[in-house]
């Protein structure tokens, strides 16, 4: 299971920075770059279904709506950054359709690393550290085509389930609305996403739900109706899939927190 995290998608000049001691994190996509670099110790990153190994003092970049995971072994310590693709557009436009055969490389300077989180930083700053730490990773890392089709229909897929998910949905209305064949857009959903086009659908809708039940004081049926789920039944099941709690539960914690 993957998760798809919208916020790092949808927003412009997005950028987020954190430090880590033993980062673990589950398989998630985004239209966002992210940068992690290794400190100390050891850290194991998923991309695309390859796993390499990041030692101390190498960094890695991750494009656009390529699937990864993170996992220590023993100990890490690192710094990552997602950032989203206008702050670096022109490098954003040239490496679409393309992927890095090894995405790991040598960080010429940590010192970049103290500029991101300097206070005050204007755009401009945070543009040319950015240009900086992508142009590293150009002249290491050789790009190739992208061993499967390009990001695109991933991100047209996504588009259209961000705009669609509370509306009956079905993976032939989808394959029609592309232009696609069903069984061709069925197989390239599970090869990049491993998870049928319903999970994806419903994995949104429960995060849509998420934030009703924060935010408002709807009933579950309204709930569940305004995210497109057709029976409180359905509702519950796949909240509980995606969140491992029912959404009355998920809804008294973060009321209590």
């Amino acid at each position: 299971m993957f998760s798809y995290e919208r916020n790092r998608s949808e927003d412009t000049e997005y950028l987020y920075h954190q430090f880590d001691t033993n980062l673990n994190f589950h398989l998630h996509l985004h239209r966002s770059f992210e940068f992690i670099y290794v400190e100390e110790g050891l850290l194991e990153l998923e991309v695309g279904g390859r796993t390499f190994s990041l030692g101390a003092n190498r960094a890695a970049l991750i494009l656009p709506w390529q699937l990864h995971a993170y996992a220590t072994p023993e100990f890490s310590r690192s710094y990552l950054c997602v950032f989203s693709c206008d702050f670096v557009y022109d490098f954003y436009t040239q490496i679409r359709g393309k992927e890095a055969e090894d995405p790991i490389f040598l960080l010429e300077d940590a010192a970049a690393i103290a500029m991101l989180n300097a206070p005050g930083l204007n755009r401009f700053r945070v543009k040319s550290v950015l240009y900086s730490l992508v142009g590293q990773f150009l002249a290491q890392c050789p790009l190739v085509a992208a061993s499967h089709e390009g990001a695109e229909l991933l991100e047209r897929t996504i588009g259209y389930v961000q705009e669609h998910f509370c509306e009956p949905l079905s993976l032939g209305g989808l394959a029609a609305a592309l232009g696609y064949h069903y069984n061709y857009l069925s197989a390239y959903l599970n090869e990049r996403l491993g998870m049928h086009f319903s999970a994806l659908v419903n994995q949104y809708r429960v995060d849509h739900a998420c934030e009703l039940l924060e935010q408002s004081e709807l009933s579950m049926t309204e709930i569940a109706e305004r995210c497109g789920f057709e029976t409180i039944r359905s509702f519950n099941r796949n909240f509980a899939r995606f969140r491992g709690v029912s959404p009355m539960t998920y809804r008294k914690s973060r009321s209590e927190s």
